[in-house]
């Protein structure tokens, strides 16, 4: 290997400063992509009774709003919790 081609090498390989500028862009873009995407699902896909409190900075429920359950719902719920509670309790008497 001549000296003029290992020359060549060592400047074509990019600095250590270049690398990390450009794996700190790369990685700022994807935790804006990120930020976006969970701001837009946030925004549109929020419930009905959850709205953005501007003095806390968060989603909070609306007073006197209830969501939209309809009774075959809630009753599979419910169904669901009871099968939880008897696995992981099952000793336990429940309430009526």
């Amino acid at each position: 290997m001549s000296a003029k081609s290992a020359e060549n090498r060592v400047l074509s390989c990019p600095s250590i400063k270049k690398r990390i500028l450009f794996t700190t862009i790369i990685t700022i873009g994807f935790l804006l992509l990120g930020e976006v995407g969970v701001r837009t699902w946030a925004h549109y896909f929020r419930t009905s009774y959850e709205q953005h409190n501007r003095r806390i900075g968060r989603l909070a429920l609306l007073a006197h709003e209830r969501s939209r359950v309809t009774d075959r719902k809630l009753m599979s719920i419910l169904r669901q919790i009871a099968k939880i509670r008897q696995k992981f309790l099952p000793n336990q008497v429940m309430n009526a």
